[in-house]
């Protein structure tokens, strides 16, 4: 059993994916829009299937599809997922008014009388919940991954707190850095920021200070009239009356956009570590479609520098009071200079992808595998039955085979959304998985496993 102070008590996940989203979807100027975020964004609860140990109690808002075929497939026998029978938007809140969730806690833990909680994102309501199972429950809860410093890990959640912390640090400029730029009070003087990047050449980006998922950002080019970024600024209803940071936002044809993910945990239980290096992949601009991890990025010549930067972060975060996973999304400029974006203080979009390979690839997959997740909409199956008979015995099973697809997030499928697992030992194969299994699920022609391999 996987455990980060590895103390063989059972563990439990609340998979709270969008919980950090509340906020961005209730600044949406319409329902429509709202929904469309939430829709985007809410299949990440059924990461958690992969989250390491495979044997554990999952707690979701709805219930995770294909869990009991997804565990099953993997050889997780005893994984559970249980559901609040009236969420109320809040899963810890839940946790703490919905007695079947409270018996299902119970009921997990059997005799050990404790577990270790690993969340997707620790909230303020995480530790009401925390009291409550402590005091109420009368059980002891191990928070492996989770900060007690809430305030830390919010204020390293704001676009705003990790310009200031990369400063502080030194990393203004140099081969891993955060872009030219500032954080605003106002949206008058975000829109004298814009103005000084556009007249340097540049082009710029506007950030919700609190913002997530690519919501809420305003891009412009040089030679846009003063009077285009006054209105969209003005427009923007995700700025709120937060902090504004506006930077040079970098274009070009042949950029890489790179994400390193560290988990630090508590003092006194080992440094900071890496546990790896994704690419982002993306569709138009902002638009994130998946993360791959691929064996030559260690070669690449940002690698050292950026992973060097990291490592100093992830020490100052850990001096902090920070405990648990983050990532730092970033773009390439030139092959050689790593440009961070943001920090993303929780499991991220590739943990569940890491975890997944690691434990079925080995330990060393970085340096053999080109391992990700990509994420595909409009696909034609609306369900799981729908989806088993288009990819069929296409399917593979990590426990015996060195490349494959294994679906997943399939909660997504009723809106026409699926993610696809993929694992092979080189690029090319990767890319025909990939290619091929997508056509499967946007024409729902059949396809046999062979045609999946070269």
């Amino acid at each position: 059993m996987f455990s980060h102070c590895q103390s063989g008590l059972p563990v439990i996940c609340i998979a709270n994916a969008v919980d950090t989203l509340r906020e961005t979807m209730f600044r949406a100027p319409t329902e429509q829009e709202r929904h469309r975020i939430h829709s985007a964004n809410f299949p990440q609860q059924d990461q958690a299937t992969f989250w390491r140990p495979l044997d554990k109690l999952v707690i979701s808002e709805s219930p995770i599809v294909g869990f009991d075929w997804l565990c099953k497939f993997l050889g997780a026998t005893q994984a559970r997922n249980v559901c609040p029978e009236s969420g109320c938007g809040s899963l810890f809140r839940d946790v703490i008014k919905d007695t079947t969730l409270q018996q299902a806690i119970r009921d997990w833990c059997g005799e050990a009388g404790a577990f270790e909680l690993i969340v997707h994102t620790s909230t303020p309501d995480l530790w009401p919940m925390v009291d409550f199972i402590r005091s109420q429950l009368r059980l002891r809860v191990e928070l492996v991954e989770s900060t007690p410093n809430q305030k830390l890990r919010d204020y390293l959640d704001t676009k705003s707190g990790f310009r200031s912390l990369a400063t502080e640090l030194g990393l203004q400029d140099g081969p891993a850095c955060i872009p030219h730029g500032k954080s605003c009070d106002t949206r008058i003087q975000a829109v004298d920021a814009v103005l000084q990047q556009l007249e340097l050449g540049r082009h710029a980006i506007v950030k919700p200070d609190r913002g997530e998922a690519s919501v809420g950002l305003n891009i412009f080019s040089p030679g846009t009239p003063i009077t285009t970024v006054q209105t969209e600024i003005a427009r923007n209803a995700y700025l709120g009356n937060d902090l504004i940071v506006v930077e040079e936002y970098v274009t070009g044809s042949n950029l890489s956009f790179p994400s390193i993910e560290y988990f630090i945990p508590a003092e006194g239980c080992g440094a900071p570590h890496l546990t790896y290096v994704c690419s982002m992949l993306f569709g138009k601009p902002t638009e994130l479609l998946g993360n791959f991890v691929q064996p030559p990025q260690r070669q690449e010549a940002w690698f050292d520098a950026l992973v060097s930067a990291g490592h100093s972060i992830a020490r100052a975060m850990q001096r902090a009071g920070y405990v648990g996973h983050f990532d730092i999304d970033t773009v390439i400029r030139g092959n050689e200079q790593a440009l961070m974006l943001d920090l993303n203080p929780r499991r991220t979009g590739a943990t569940h992808v890491h975890e997944f390979a690691a434990a079925y690839l080995g330990p060393n997959y970085q340096q053999t595998h080109w391992v990700g997740a990509v994420d595909l909409y409009d696909v034609k199956p609306r369900s799981l039955g729908e989806m088993l008979e288009i990819l069929g015995s296409c399917i593979r099973s990590p426990l015996t085979s060195a490349e494959g697809i294994l679906p997943c997030e399939l909660t997504g499928l009723a809106m026409g959304r699926i993610s696809l697992l993929i694992w092979a030992l080189s690029a090319e194969t990767a890319r025909s998985l990939r290619l091929t299994a997508e056509n499967a699920l946007r024409d729902t022609s059949v396809i046999e496993a062979s045609a999946l391999v070269n």
